[in-house]
């Protein structure tokens, strides 16, 4: 157990291609379900908000991180990894602090390789 808080490992960041598919999905679902209902001027907000989220997805990935202990560093900000982060069946809740400025980070396991995506789960597990 003592390993896995000093070691330091990198690990490499992708886009999810399950968060995409789901996103595509939903947004595609909402804009039929808009549609029939006829509501001209949710249509603008609807097509805002889906453009938000994808540009969330797609540029707001880290491509790399370093995880040492308890401690990821994304974005040239060592992050502390809280004790509520939580690891669930194919992805991980991430909750991070920096100076007090606190952050969630949903890593889904396809955006990981399968090694560092289950490095990341024993760290977690061990806080």
């Amino acid at each position: 157990m003592l390993s896995l808080v000093t070691t330091s490992s990198h690990i490499r960041v992708k886009s999810s291609r399950i968060a995409r598919c789901v996103l595509i999905v939903g947004t595609v679902g909402l804009m039929v379900g808009i549609y029939i209902e006829r509501c001209p001027w949710i249509d603008l907000w609807l097509i805002g908000w889906a453009a938000y989220l994808l540009w969330q997805q797609i540029a707001h990935v880290p491509t790399s991180v370093i995880l040492q202990g308890p401690w990821l560093n994304i974005e040239q900000r060592w992050y502390r990894l809280e004790p509520g982060s939580q690891v669930g069946t194919g992805f991980c809740w991430l909750k991070l602090s920096y100076n007090g400025e606190r952050r969630c980070f949903l890593m889904i396991h396809d955006m990981l390789e399968q090694t560092s995506y289950r490095h990341l789960c024993l760290v977690l597990r061990c806080l």
